[in-house]
């Protein structure tokens, strides 16, 4: 890591306006746990070219990193509004959602990555789970159709992965989703 923030430091001396060159020496910086200039590169990165969504996303994983949760929530939207197909920031607003309780967020995030990549069919029982927490927020017909939408992502994991090693939690999920649209 140290030889990637020094060669990004080259790169930077001929370009200083080279936006890859500054969210490369973030990502690097933060491996070593500079988060101080971790931040500092990825804000270079927004200033060097403000429409590309990597460098958004970039600067929204450091802040998200430090805990500055609302600013990495408006960097990371930035940077899918910029590139809704960017999964590196779709990535990164999922796991903030998470930690803001953000479960339909979440899960609508999770469509999109499933969109993107396709082939991630393990990301249903993520999906799923969001969507089932979700429902613990409403009532009446909206639960009712989160739940549903839980239990089809789960019976497709199922059909999918049915040994997998988590198999065992999301038959769980997809129990307590059928006992609740029952009630």
């Amino acid at each position: 890591c140290r030889a990637a923030v020094r060669d990004c430091g080259l790169a930077l001396r001929l370009d200083p306006g080279f936006a890859l060159a500054h969210v490369l020496s973030s990502q690097a910086r933060m491996e070593l746990g500079d988060w101080e200039r971790a931040l500092q590169d990825a804000e270079n990165g927004v200033r060097a070219d403000a429409s590309w969504s990597t460098a958004w996303a970039q600067r929204g994983i450091v802040l998200k990193a430090g805990y500055k949760l609302q600013q990495a929530r408006e960097d990371l939207d930035r940077a899918v509004q910029l590139d809704p197909r960017d999964t590196v920031a779709l990535i990164a607003r999922v796991e903030l959602r998470e930690k803001l309780g953000d479960w339909k967020g979440r899960a609508e995030d999770f469509t999109r990555l499933l969109e993107e990549l396709p082939e991630h069919t393990g990301l249903l029982s993520d999906r799923g789970e969001s969507w089932m927490r979700a429902a613990e927020r409403e009532s009446g017909q909206a639960r009712k159709e989160l739940l549903r939408s839980a239990l089809r992502d789960f019976e497709a994991y199922l059909k999918l992965w049915p040994e997998e090693g988590e198999a065992g939690q999301v038959r769980g999920w997809a129990e307590e989703c059928r006992r609740q649209l029952e009630r």
